[in-house]
């Protein structure tokens, strides 16, 4: 069974609106009046429509994810950081996307290379074993924000 997944555009058609006024309802844009907000999202789950997160971040080149990887969730310290981290992201409209790399620095290379593969509007890292792995590099010369956790 391949159901094609539906588009914004086949959303706006019917709906009776501009792919750009779909487009600003699934963007949650205030300047769309609230019954065309509702048309569209009638439309959208009449329809079965997914917004395809991946192909947006793909498209601004970032994303509102912000990876953190650390070693261990069970270190009270950390557990405590992670709290105030995951507050402080959501208050600002940010997810947060956690891996554990349980001090490996195997796991840390996987961690990092799906996260940036993924697009992650940041990376905040514990660093395993108290060193960056060969994916460092690949943090060190993103243009996204970044923190070692290292003062």
């Amino acid at each position: 069974m391949n159901k094609q997944r539906v588009t914004l555009q086949e959303v706006a058609k019917h709906a009776g609106v501009s792919t750009s006024t779909a487009s600003l309802v699934v963007r949650n844009n205030p300047r769309i009046s609230e019954a065309t907000r509702n048309k569209v999202l009638q439309s959208m789950e009449e329809l079965g429509y997914v917004y395809d997160r991946v192909a947006a971040n793909m498209r601004s080149k970032s994303s509102n994810i912000v990876g953190v990887i650390v070693t261990d969730i069970s270190n009270t310290f950390i557990s405590e950081f992670l709290i105030g981290v995951q507050t402080t992201l959501e208050s600002l409209g940010y997810t947060v996307l956690l891996g554990t790399t349980f001090d490996s620095v195997d796991k840390q290379e996987r961690l990092i290379s799906t996260m940036v593969e993924h697009r992650v509007g940041g990376i905040i890292l514990n660093p395993a074993s108290k060193k960056l792995c060969s994916n460092g590099q690949t943090i060190k010369s993103n243009s996204y924000p970044k923190s070692t956790g290292k003062s």
